[in-house]
């Protein structure tokens, strides 16, 4: 059973990013969906105790990096795509969006979020679990 967005039981600071493209009308509405999950909160510096010092409230939330591109894909006879005609290669205005997600049960969650607010029947996107600063 995985909690609810942003609690744990036990502090998951795994650090993942998420990128998907999305025709550029729904991103606002898709970072909505997923800013709602705490996806997008950036994780504070390493305390100089962490044993000894409590958590404190994250600085940045709300994070993503978004940039205009080109998407290009051919939807077979067996699509029913949100943009374009089964057969026919298509050239689409898109933004690809990147966010930081730390924690597995919040990548769950927003993962959820993503494929349910996205207009796509097919959504693309990219999980990279990221290395920590002690893993390097």
């Amino acid at each position: 059973m995985t909690s609810p967005p942003g609690t744990s039981t036990k502090m998951d600071q795994t650090l993942y990013k998420l990128t998907f493209t999305t025709p550029p009308a729904h991103t606002t509405s898709i970072l909505a969906a997923l800013h709602a999950t705490t996806a997008g909160t950036w994780p504070n510096p390493p305390s100089a105790c962490p044993s000894t010092s409590p958590p404190t409230p994250p600085k940045y939330t709300h994070t993503a990096f978004i940039t205009r591109g080109t998407g290009q894909f051919r939807p077979s006879a067996h699509a029913t795509p949100h943009i374009g005609t089964p057969g026919a290669v298509e050239f689409v205005d898109e933004d690809r969006v990147e966010m930081v997600v730390v924690g597995r049960d919040v990548l769950r969650h927003a993962v959820k979020a993503l494929r349910d607010a996205h207009p796509y029947e097919v959504v693309a996107f990219f999980v990279v679990r990221c290395l920590g600063e002690d893993e390097f």
